[in-house]
């Protein structure tokens, strides 16, 4: 799934991510990169489509703060290179 096509819709993504995690999506699901919908989200955080909200409702949901991509990065190494 594409976690950062959603702000295109016009729809408030958050609750977006809140309705989907409700009806059993993993807020850890992984891409071809092995990147989590929080990589995803951290990757844009120093620039203007930083999302602040994303980032809450996926972690009101239990996303995981440690999870490595298939390059070994993890979410906090993605807000040290971008900020």
């Amino acid at each position: 799934m594409d976690w950062g096509c959603w702000g295109y819709c016009g729809l408030d993504t958050s609750q977006i991510v809140h309705f989907l995690i409700d009806q059993g999506v993993d807020p850890d699901a992984r891409d071809h990169h092995g990147n989590t919908a929080l990589h995803g989200v951290l990757r844009e955080h120093s620039n203007l489509s930083w999302r602040p909200d994303l980032f809450n409702a996926l972690l009101e949901h239990s996303a995981s703060l440690n999870t490595r991509n298939s390059d070994g990065r993890t979410h906090t190494s993605f807000m040290d290179r971008n900020g």
